[in-house]
């Protein structure tokens, strides 16, 4: 701290670099989660804007689906008792953003994905920092959004980034409990460790004790 104080006397750009690097920290870690969130929902829009192939079978299919359930919102019993073969929690979504646009146009449907981004990156961001830091989810989230079947499904309206997306709810949610059970012990608590050689990254033992933290604070 002394030598970092004496070069920020020394030089005023290491001051400002500091007093940057402080403000960014101090910044909620869902607010960039969630510009990450909309880049990448702003990049599928434009790349929706120029696509000029009609859907191909898959996504013609939930296309009709999600469709199905929206002419019968009308009438509740086959809205929530119909099933077109796919759980219909996805087709329900889009029919909220068919609602809220007053379109039924196939970006639409598309668009309805930023709510499984959402999920998807906020769920890999809190598994890579309970499991390890802030940094790890960091990248965990990079390596995601790079993946190519997301990076192609999240144009497209398919069911593979709503799946996605819940598996990694589920992950970040059991990982949250296994702490919170190992806490809840007064003898056995959760330590966490962060040695490579270690072949699980979280086990409850006796007498260690680790600080519990929210999934993005």
């Amino acid at each position: 701290m002394a030598h970092e104080t004496h070069l920020a006397e020394a030089s005023p750009g290491w001051g400002a670099f500091g007093h940057a690097r402080a403000l960014v920290r101090s910044v909620p870690t869902w607010i960039p989660l969630g510009a990450v969130v909309l880049a990448v929902t702003a990049v599928n829009v434009a790349w929706l804007a120029v696509e000029t192939r009609p859907p191909h079978w898959d996504m013609a299919h939930h296309l009709a689906n999600s469709l199905v359930y929206l002419h019968s919102i009308g009438d509740p019993v086959p809205f929530l008792t119909g099933y077109l073969f796919y759980p219909p929690l996805a087709y329900w979504v889009t029919d909220v953003f068919y609602a809220v646009t007053g379109s039924e146009a196939m970006w639409v449907a598309a668009v309805s994905n930023v709510v499984w981004m959402a999920i998807l990156v906020f769920s890999t961001f809190g598994i890579g920092k309970r499991l390890w830091n802030a940094r790890v989810g960091w990248l965990s989230v990079v390596f995601v959004l790079a993946a190519p079947i997301i990076v192609s499904s999240s144009k497209e309206y398919m069911l593979d980034v709503p799946q996605t997306a819940m598996a990694a709810r589920a992950s970040a949610a059991s990982a949250g409990s296994t702490r919170s059970t190992c806490r809840s012990s007064p003898a056995t608590t959760c330590s966490w460790s962060r040695s490579p050689r270690t072949p699980a990254a979280g086990a409850c033992t006796p007498g260690s004790r680790t600080r519990g933290a929210s999934i993005v604070d």
